[in-house]
């Protein structure tokens, strides 16, 4: 909930500057205006998916929504529940990933965190083990419950190397 916050404060900052800058531009009849607010639409539009990034489950169903796509998975095509990369979560850093019966990965981005501390660690895996309970898979189908380990050595190992 803090990280929420966080980012609806950074997108109203922004947007309020956007918006200030603007409309001081087109009041000076400037073409940067036409640039300044075309930036401020992006902007609202970018803030405005991050803020909606979740996962919702909904009787036999799960609704994934990433940054860019938003998925809707049947309990039925979830083949297991893992850790692996995601768009916005690259190694070091982990995301819960749902292993389809189809052959696809689809990564959660609501859920990608650097795993950097025991804790993180630990909300992650708790998060990837309520997913896998639902889902009725209790290893990820692919790896087992080691992408957890592997992870977290990973990130341990990259951070003694810096």
């Amino acid at each position: 909930m803090g990280a929420r916050l966080l980012q609806l404060c950074v997108c109203l900052v922004g947007t309020f500057i956007a918006a200030v800058v603007t409309v001081a531009l087109a009041g000076r009849g400037t073409p940067w205006a036409a640039l300044a607010g075309l930036a401020l639409a992006v902007w609202i539009g970018y803030f405005y998916r991050l803020l909606h990034v979740a996962v919702i489950v909904r009787g036999e169903e799960i609704e994934v929504r990433n940054l860019f796509s938003t998925h809707r998975v049947e309990r039925s095509q979830i083949d297991g529940v893992g850790l692996g990369e995601s768009a916005v979560a690259r190694s070091p850093n982990r995301t819960v990933v749902l292993f389809l019966l189809d052959g696809r990965r689809l990564a959660i981005d609501a859920c990608a965190r650097q795993l950097q501390s025991g804790r993180k660690l630990r909300k992650v895996e708790d998060f990837r083990a309520r997913l896998a309970v639902w889902s009725g898979r209790t290893e990820s189908g692919r790896d087992g419950h080691n992408d957890l380990q592997r992870a977290g050595q990973s990130a341990s190992s990259s951070s003694d190397a810096s």
